[in-house]
C-alpha cells in the first residue's frame, strides 16, 4: 500500500451501531452484513471494516475485497466519486485488528481526524468557489457595469467571504488543539457543523450568482458544488454533527 501497489480503504461504523455483524467460528470469525457508500471501495484490494459482536463490542477486521461471501457495487453519485455497497455473507477472516477497547479508541480518533480533513476540504473547495465568483462579479457586466457593483450581488460575495473565514476559524482552533493532543472533540464538532453549513452557503451562492453558466459542465464551478454537497453529507450531514456537538456539551 505504501509504495501505491494497492488500495486500502476503510468503513467504521458511523452510526451509532455498525451494520455489520461477527460471530466466532472456532478461530475464525464470520462476519455478516451490508455497508453503502464505502469511498474507494471498487478500487480497493483491502478494506478495514468495524464490526459488532454481541457484547456490542466494535471489532476491527481487515477483508480481502476478493474472499468468498464479499459482494462488492460500484454506487454512481454525481461527484464521480468512486463509492461501492459492500455486501458481507459470512466471510470468513482471521482475527481481529486489536481488542474492542482499543477498536473503540481507534475508530474514534480516525472518525475525529476524518472530520477535521472533511473541514479542511470544504474550506478548500468553498475558499476556490467564493474566488471563482469574485473574479465573475467583477468580469460581467450588465445595465452597463460589473454586477459586483450591484448592492445585492456585493452583499452576497461578502457573506460568503465572511462564512469562508468562519469555517477557516473553527478549523484551525479544532486542528491546533488535536495536534496539541487536547480533547479536541467539541472544537472539531464545531469545525466539522461549521463547515457543512457555510459550506453550503458558499456553494449556492456562487451557483446564484454565477447564473446559469454555474451549471454549464464547461465551467468549473459545477464541480465545487457537487463535491461540496456529497462533502457536507459525508460521515454524516450537518444535523448530525450539531446533534453530536449537543451531546458533548450535554456531557
Amino acid at each position: 500500500m505504501a509504495r501505491g501497489e494497492l488500495v486500502l480503504c476503510g468503513s467504521f461504523g458511523e452510526r451509532a451501531e455498525p451494520a455489520l455483524r461477527v460471530r466466532r467460528e472456532g478461530d475464525h470469525y464470520l462476519l455478516s452484513g451490508t455497508e453503502t457508500c464505502v469511498e474507494g471501495l471498487p478500487l480497493a484490494a483491502a478494506v478495514v471494516v468495524a464490526a459488532c459482536s454481541e457484547p456490542q463490542d466494535r471489532l476491527l477486521f481487515l477483508v480481502d475485497t476478493h474472499a468468498r461471501g464479499v459482494r462488492i457495487e460500484s454506487q454512481n453519485v454525481a461527484s464521480g466519486c468512486a463509492l461501492g455497497r459492500l455486501q458481507l455473507q459470512e466471510v470468513r477472516v482471521d482475527a481481529p485488528l486489536c481488542e474492542p477497547a482499543e477498536a473503540n479508541a481507534l475508530i474514534e480518533a480516525t472518525l475525529d481526524r476524518a472530520y477535521l480533513a472533511q473541514s479542511a476540504y470544504e474550506l478548500g473547495l468553498s475558499a476556490r468557489a467564493l474566488a471563482l465568483t469574485a473574479r465573475f462579479a467583477t468580469e460581467r457586466h450588465q445595465f452597463g457595469r460589473p454586477i459586483g457593483t450591484f448592492q445585492a450581488v456585493a452583499q452576497r460575495v461578502a457573506d460568503a467571504h465572511i462564512a469562508v473565514e468562519t469555517m477557516r476559524l473553527t478549523l484551525w482552533r479544532a486542528a491546533w488543539l488535536a495536534a496539541q493532543g487536547a480533547d479536541a472533540r467539541r472544537e472539531i464538532a464545531v469545525a466539522r457543523t461549521t463547515a457543512a453549513e457555510a459550506g453550503h452557503e458558499v456553494v449556492c451562492a456562487a451557483q446564484h450568482i454565477h447564473g446559469s453558466q454555474g451549471f454549464d459542465r464547461s465551467y468549473p464551478l459545477h464541480r465545487y458544488f457537487l463535491a461540496s454537497k456529497q462533502n457536507a453529507l459525508r460521515l454524516g450531514g450537518h444535523a448530525f454533527h450539531l446533534a453530536r456537538l449537543g451531546a458533548l456539551l450535554a456531557g
